[in-house]
């Protein structure tokens, strides 16, 4: 503040200036001194923050809260329009096929023997929580790396495997694998 004064001070006391100029930065020097002083805000941020809040937790309360009905609304009654909308290619598809194509050619002459079907499995949900049925603290890898595998016993299993062929028709007459 001290410095302006003193600006102000040494422009008042200058005699070259012309008084409407003197007038003006008198006037400059007033403005600059207001400024400053309106630029104190009235109101806390905090509470300018909890205002917002608030209205923001009314608006939320308004927007999701359990909406209770008199009656209740049967499937049956909801009618459901369908709009077919026009698509508009801006193209002529008919310029990109073969001559005399026809797009259901075919379509009902399929031999659904030759079309093998396969069976995706879907993962079964029991609804239960296993570790209801568990001891405390139980744990499946426990004991996992303490074991002495010198003291297990390995056994083979050996099945016979079925290729769905003969394979005695692509290999040499009396071949035997076992000789060399």
């Amino acid at each position: 503040m001290g410095f302006l004064f003193r600006i102000f001070a040494s422009v008042f006391n200058t005699q070259k200036l012309k008084p409407m100029l003197r007038f003006s930065l008198i006037l400059l020097v007033i403005f600059t001194c207001n400024v400053n002083a309106n630029a104190v805000t009235k109101t806390e941020p905090k509470n300018e923050y909890l205002t917002l809040k608030l209205a923001k937790q009314e608006l939320e309360k308004k927007l999701f809260e359990k909406v209770i009905y008199d009656e209740i609304v049967k499937v049956e009654s909801i009618n459901v329009i369908a709009i077919d909308e026009e698509v508009v290619l801006n193209f002529n598809p008919k310029e990109y096929l073969p001559t005399n194509f026809v797009a259901v050619k075919g379509m009902f002459k399929l031999d659904w023997n030759t079309i093998e079907l396969v069976e995706i499995e879907e993962d079964i949900v029991l609804g239960i929580n296993p570790n209801d049925y568990l001891p405390e603290n139980f744990s499946p890898i426990k004991g996992l790396f303490k074991l002495d595998w010198n003291t297990i016993e390995l056994i083979e299993v050996e099945e016979d495997i079925d290729l769905g062929f003969d394979t005695k028709e692509y290999l040499p007459q009396n071949f035997n694998p076992n000789i060399h």
